[in-house]
């Protein structure tokens, strides 16, 4: 097969996106110190249909993704992109990138603000040069191998970026 495993089927593909979010979803409930449990408590479901979602985001629907983000105090947003792997070498980008690159912008919420950040981003990059390990540490889910970096998946190994 050529390409990333997630060139399959679409279904590979939407698993592979689903469980960055469930892994984000994860990281930020750690944060807060929020228990399956009370998270479902939150939600109005049941502790078994969290653990449900958590264990296999497959079958999430963009209104789940939406109320579990908000329910733990975040946002979400689709982000469709061109990277120069028009037949998916390397599986989508992971989501550690994009708040990364986001980050060092100042967190624009709007194009205006994106400009007048602009400026600050080659002094930011001198102020926050990326460190090797950075992303590892943040997210430990993910080991890097030369110069790419695998999510630690029980249902398949996923290649996520070529790193120079």
């Amino acid at each position: 097969m050529i390409g990333h495993w997630t060139n399959r089927s679409n279904k590979d593909f939407l698993f592979r996106i689903a469980a960055d979010f469930v892994a984000q979803l994860e990281d930020k409930m750690e944060s807060l110190s929020i228990s399956q449990d009370e998270l479902a408590r939150k939600l109005g479901v049941t502790k078994g249909r969290v653990s449900q979602i958590l264990n296999n985001p497959g079958n999430i629907t963009l209104g789940k993704v939406v109320e579990y983000a908000r329910t733990l105090k975040m946002k979400v947003s689709i982000v469709a992109y061109e990277d120069d792997d028009p037949n998916n070498e390397r599986g989508p980008i992971n989501s550690a990138v994009f708040n990364i690159c986001w980050e060092r912008y100042g967190k624009p919420q709007d194009f205006w603000a994106l400009e007048e950040n602009e400026s600050m981003a080659s002094t930011m990059e001198d102020a926050l040069p990326y460190r090797p390990g950075q992303a590892e540490a943040a997210f430990p889910e993910y080991i890097r191998e030369g110069n790419e970096v695998e999510y630690l998946s029980d249902n398949a190994p996923m290649r996520l970026a070529h790193m120079a």
